[in-house]
């Protein structure tokens, strides 16, 4: 993946990163992303969560309060905040999907197939 992102990079600006994965213990859709831009400045930190926001608001499914900004010592080694780091990608991301289901009210709602796919379908949405 390094040599492919290293090889891009070269090209053009990397402008997404975005890693998917099912969550085992939490609940809902949401995104891990990192805390500010890539190479800081004022509205950084509102960057950041651009598209998190857009998804949000694009998908019943995905929950933003759920979303976490920030880069735990025990995350160092993860691919967004590598990619986020060693190239310079601000929306630099990992995509997470409850295993389970989705909070709906006091209600847990176990995801379909379908659901997953509106998930993803709105991702693309959002990135246009």
């Amino acid at each position: 993946m390094k040599e492919m992102l290293s090889s891009v990079s070269k090209e053009r600006q990397l402008l997404l990163y975005c890693d998917l994965h099912c969550h085992s213990k939490k609940k809902n859709s949401f995104i891990y992303g990192c805390n500010t831009a890539a190479n800081g400045g004022f509205t950084s930190w509102t960057k950041v969560r651009l598209l998190p926001r857009i998804i949000a608001r694009l998908c019943p499914l995905f929950n933003l309060k759920d979303c976490r900004f920030r880069i735990d010592p025990g995350k160092l080694g993860t691919a967004r905040v590598i990619v986020w780091k060693e190239y310079s990608v601000t929306n630099s991301f990992t995509l997470e999907n409850s295993f389970y289901g989705y909070s709906y009210g006091k209600d847990t709602i176990v995801f379909k197939p379908t659901d997953y796919q509106s998930i993803g379908e709105n991702l693309g949405k959002a990135l246009v």
